[in-house]
């Protein structure tokens, strides 16, 4: 039988963030009390502080789920430990998650929204992961749309890159940037050769069911480029 109150207080990070993500189940089938986890909450509140950033997003993410079982408070939380994270696109992964939690505010991530800028110019993976995130951060109101659309070539321009994979979700990602208004069909006519040579891919369908995408997804975009 696995010994997860070892396992909460491993010296592995990766031993004892999987014990911790189990959280929930851990109390709900009596496993462990949640007075053994607050007995153990330092262990936990090492892994928000941990020097490894990778580390420290993983117990980030899980940190709303350890809250709600009344685990650890606010003044157990060192913030500025998270705020770091944001000089990394994964950090603005949980930038609404903490901000509804209140762990975090509008003021402490607005002090971070140049680097945020940046990796929307950035390189094609940190492109991909905030431009996945526009959207929300322009309803938080840390960019503004029209911030956002001065820039909307950053992400379009992939749909020429040498990665198949990286074109493929790039084109489902300005679907969704369609939708939200932030493209229109005139940048889509603009890069029209571009998007005719992913669909027509022969590994085309075979990559919308290895990722799990929905073709009417981008339905209106391949209207537009009929």
């Amino acid at each position: 039988m696995v010994d997860y109150l070892k396992l909460l207080s491993a010296e592995n990070p990766y031993d004892r963030l999987d014990a911790w993500f189990k959280v929930d189940w851990l109390i709900k089938n009596n496993i462990v009390p949640v007075e053994q986890f607050i007995n153990l909450k330092g262990k936990f509140i090492e892994l928000l502080n941990y020097e490894d950033e990778t580390v420290r997003l993983h117990a980030w993410k899980l940190l709303p789920q350890v809250m709600k079982e009344n685990i650890i408070n606010f003044s157990d939380i060192n913030k500025e430990m998270f705020l770091n994270t944001l000089h990394s696109p994964e950090g603005w992964l949980l930038v609404k998650d903490l901000l509804d939690l209140k762990v975090i505010t509008y003021d402490d991530v607005l002090k971070y929204k140049k680097y945020f800028m940046e990796f929307l110019e950035g390189s094609d993976l940190d492109r991909i992961s905030a431009w996945s995130l526009v959207n929300q951060m322009i309803q938080i109101g840390i960019v503004s749309r029209d911030e956002v659309k001065k820039l909307k070539n950053k992400i379009l321009s992939l749909l020429k890159f040498d990665d198949k994979h990286i074109r493929f979700n790039v084109l489902f990602l300005v679907g969704e940037l369609y939708k939200q208004g932030l493209i229109d069909s005139a940048d889509i006519l603009q890069y029209k050769e571009d998007i005719l040579h992913i669909v027509n891919d022969d590994q085309f369908s075979f990559l919308v069911n290895a990722y799990e995408k929905n073709l009417k997804d981008i339905e209106e975009i391949l209207q537009i480029i009929k």
